[in-house]
């Protein structure tokens, strides 16, 4: 949109002088009933009746458009002074009222000036109602925004719930295969334990107190340890959250180190402990401190040498009887 300044090359003489007169109505406060003001009003008047009266001057409407939309995009002249439609329309209804009341005018002047009153006001009116559309327009396009908004961010939640849920599912089935796999081993453990018992206690006639002692602690350790990591893994599983962002390593090593802490402190390791140290007694005892064995072994040894000589004899008995 043009400026005042600017309109004066698109404009003529005679609506050069009607832009000014609408200028000085449009200043704020140019008839608020000071001394001035009714002085200002029949300057304008006056300057209208030339161009109207004495010439057969008709202006347009497409010119006073362009005068009323320049001083609605602009807040200050080069001068200062302030200027308003709202301040426009109120002094054209106070120049209008006071034509019409006072016969000094000629009826030809007020024809022009009902319709120059008419155009002034009816383009103020368009502006203000398409400024009150741009508004709406402006409210509304804020409040689709803000829907928008509300609704972008409700999909980015309802995203996230989704992928949350898919992650959660896909947890369940590794947690489910997990403790199937887990209670197959239970049941591998405790029938491979109870096969190798009972192939073990199946002989115990056979071997001696020591060797069955060592190899009933040898399976109670381990059936024990496997029940014990396998169940403490599904309490890990069940209990704690797992998670699947990747550490860093000094949290790593944090982690292994209590990790180590809580395995000698825990029970298990005292109970593999006790197992391991009266095996290594039984062995030690076994090994090296066994006189019954010895005295066996030594006595076995000696009814095997008696027998050894006592069938020598007879073969030799035999050989030396004569035969008659």
């Amino acid at each position: 949109m043009k400026m005042l300044s600017e309109l004066e090359y698109s404009l003529d003489k005679e609506h050069i002088i009607i832009k000014d007169v609408i200028c000085s109505f449009a200043k704020v406060g140019s008839l608020d009933g000071d001394k001035n003001s009714q002085y200002r009003l029949d300057g304008n008047l006056k300057k209208l009746q030339e161009i109207y009266e004495n010439t057969n001057f008709r202006h347009k409407y497409s010119k006073i458009f362009l005068i009323i939309s320049s001083i609605d995009k602009i807040e200050k002249t080069n001068s200062g002074n302030i200027l308003s439609i709202d301040d426009l329309m109120h002094s054209m209804e106070m120049a209008h009222e006071h034509v019409s009341s006072h016969g000094e005018y000629e009826n030809s002047f007020k024809k022009c000036f009902d319709k120059l009153y008419d155009h002034v006001v009816l383009e103020i009116l368009q502006i203000k109602y398409m400024r009150e559309i741009e508004n709406k327009g402006e409210a509304n396009n804020a409040s689709t925004i803000k829907e928008l908004k509300n609704a972008t961010s409700l999909a980015q939640i309802a995203s996230q719930n989704a992928s949350r849920a898919t992650n959660r599912l896909d947890n369940m089935q590794k947690e489910y295969i997990t403790i199937l796999g887990i209670f197959a081993s239970i049941v591998f453990a405790f029938v491979a334990g109870l096969t190798f018992s009972t192939s073990v206690l199946s002989h115990i006639h056979q071997a001696s107190i020591y060797r069955l002692s060592f190899i009933v602690c040898l399976i109670g350790l381990f059936i024990t340890n496997i029940l014990h990591y396998l169940y403490a893994f599904i309490r890990e599983i069940h209990f704690s959250k797992i998670n699947q962002d990747s550490e860093k390593q000094k949290e790593c090593d944090v982690f292994w180190k209590s990790l180590k802490n809580g395995f000698c402190n825990s029970y298990i390791f005292r109970f593999n402990l006790f197992i391991v140290c009266i095996m290594c007694a039984i062995f030690v005892y076994w090994r090296f401190f066994d006189l019954n064995a010895k005295v066996r072994q030594s006595i076995e040894n000696n009814h095997t040498n008696n027998s050894n000589i006592i069938i020598e004899l007879n073969s030799t008995s035999k050989a030396s009887t004569p035969i008659r």
